[in-house]
């Protein structure tokens, strides 16, 4: 906390962030062997693709069930600490848990939806290995609860984003589209167990004004910050980029829940057949 100086309201994206269990319980040094693969099945490339496809089914998951952006992010948060803990070579089913965690986060989010309609929607992305039932998400949640020790708060980038656009008071469209995206684009990535909120946001500051040609340095540099906590970030996201896109290039114009199925099916077959 002390990298902010007094700039207090830049910081502030939630004062309670600092005693939640978010970061209490859920931040995490990047050489925790819980990210890698305690099976020996898979690469770290290749937990990255299953992640990544799951926080993409997530995604597209609550897009057809109409819930906020917010809900998506918490139950992508929710599913990366359930594998965090439990790793894919678990028997958890990982299609019934992201069913589930969008279940659970509609509630925790305050717009909760019936799980029939979550199983329907889910069956409609993913036929083939969407083939369960109500009762298996409800029979599912108690043991998610239960791995997340009922840590069900979420602390997201969005707030200290929309504080840091105040602020910096750009005019620029596409520098504020740009720097969402890659807020949406981290949770692909470990980002959300690895760093504070506030950290991932100005990172996506950052990297969107990179490619928006914005100067943001004289702001970056008032904020009396460690950079090299920012550039942490930053590489943990562009290392996510570069993975996506080598898929990308074989996956032509088709959309990333149908560029990274086939290849986490294959993978998580793998654990089926050790």
């Amino acid at each position: 906390q002390s990298t902010w100086g007094t700039h207090s309201r830049k910081c502030s994206m939630s004062a309670n962030y600092w005693r939640s269990t978010h970061c209490t319980r859920w931040i995490f040094p990047a050489d925790h062997q819980n990210f890698g693969d305690c099976s020996n099945l898979y690469t770290k490339d290749e937990v990255f693709v299953i992640k990544a496809y799951f926080a993409q089914f997530i995604q597209n998951l609550c897009q057809s069930v109409r819930l906020k952006q917010r809900v998506a992010a918490t139950a992508t948060v929710y599913f990366r600490r359930f594998y965090f803990r439990q790793g894919f070579a678990s028997s958890s089913n990982p299609h019934v848990v992201s069913a589930t965690c969008v279940y659970v986060a509609s509630k925790v989010e305050e717009c909760a939806v019936h799980t029939s309609t979550v199983v329907r929607e889910a069956k409609k992305l993913d036929p083939l290995n969407c083939s369960f039932s109500d009762r298996d998400v409800l029979d599912r949640e108690f043991k998610l609860l239960e791995v997340l020790n009922f840590d069900l708060v979420v602390h997201h980038p969005y707030r200290s984003l929309a504080l840091y656009f105040e602020d910096l008071n750009l005019k620029n469209p596409d520098f504020h589209q740009t720097a969402w995206a890659i807020v949406n684009d981290s949770y692909k990535t470990d980002a959300s167990l690895l760093f504070p909120p506030h950290r991932v946001a100005l990172s996506a500051l950052f990297l969107a004004a990179h490619s928006c040609g914005e100067d943001i340095t004289l702001w970056l540099q008032s904020l009396n910050l460690d950079f090299a906590q920012v550039l942490e970030v930053v590489g943990v996201i562009v290392r996510g980029y570069e993975i996506l896109s080598s898929h990308r290039s074989a996956g032509g114009d088709q959309g990333w829940l149908q560029i990274l199925r086939p290849v986490a099916t294959r993978l998580l077959f793998r654990s089926l057949e050790k």
